[in-house]
């Protein structure tokens, strides 16, 4: 595991980027072997939603569809959030209260 402060956070290194369970959250960063078919397959009990990014300021509700968007959420359970980054950074906010998790591409 690899130690990333003083606290207990910890995260899982694999071939496709680190990832970290804690209560029902799975959060995972790729690398640079990462792919949308290869984290489908690793993580293959979860559903995906995908925005297409254009540096905007839309912020959707996750769906089947890929829509322009840098920002979606959702609280359905089992749904993973895919953000890509290269020089930007992203950044996910989950609201314990109303269990709902963001994924935001920012730049």
């Amino acid at each position: 595991d690899l130690k990333l402060n003083k606290t207990t956070t910890s995260f899982t290194v694999t071939k496709l980027g680190l990832y970290q369970k804690k209560e029902n959250l799975l959060l995972f960063f790729g690398n640079k072997n990462s792919t949308v078919e290869n984290i489908k397959s690793e993580f293959s009990n979860l559903s995906f939603s995908k925005v297409k990014q254009t540096h905007s300021d839309i912020f959707v509700e996750a769906s089947d569809e890929i829509v322009e968007a840098d920002a979606h959420f959702t609280s359905k359970k089992m749904t993973a959030l895919l953000i890509s980054t290269a020089d930007c950074l992203p950044v996910l906010v989950y609201c314990k209260q109303t269990q709902r998790i963001s994924a935001i591409h920012t730049k």
